[in-house]
């Protein structure tokens, strides 16, 4: 299975993993590895997720919202990392969009309109330019690879 993510992705991330959030936020790049190692087809993601009904979709290329666990707070998948990601059957491949918690200073309860318009528009951009940025689990843990433009081609 390949992964991708996004800029916006790649933003949250960067965000949630900075230091100065580690009491609440530290292992979030573990957890999202170990994650999505176990999840390792997309026929996998499909069934522990739920589609995305708000957005548009096709059979093919399915906006999906996954409960990922914060083994940080240790509040499990309640309170941990909400992970939305397009799931492209054709391509066994996974469009990692927009991460956010469910506690802490950038918790959220539940996206807003808005919020899902723009991570369908930051989709659909980066999908017509061919920008997305690799990911790779590295020993249990999720690098995101930037090649010489900073960028991966799906």
């Amino acid at each position: 299975m390949n992964i991708f993510a996004t800029w916006t992705f790649v933003k949250e991330l960067k965000v949630l993993a900075k230091p100065k959030h580690k009491r609440l936020y530290g292992n979030v790049l573990s957890d999202l590895g170990a994650f999505l190692e176990e999840a390792n087809s997309t026929d996998h993601i499909l069934k522990l997720g739920d589609v995305v009904a708000n957005l548009n979709y096709d059979d093919h290329n399915r906006p999906i919202k996954l409960r990922v666990n914060n083994s940080t707070t240790k509040s499990g998948k309640p309170g941990g990392y909400r992970l939305i990601l397009f799931a492209l059957d054709a391509q066994d491949a996974l469009i990692l969009v927009s991460i956010y918690p469910k506690t802490g200073p950038f918790g959220k309860s539940k996206p807003s309109e808005s919020d899902w318009e723009q991570i369908l528009e930051d989709y659909l951009q980066s999908h017509a330019d061919g920008s997305f940025y690799e990911v790779k689990i590295i020993d249990h843990v999720l690098q995101i690879l930037l090649d010489d433009d900073g960028e991966a081609d799906i």
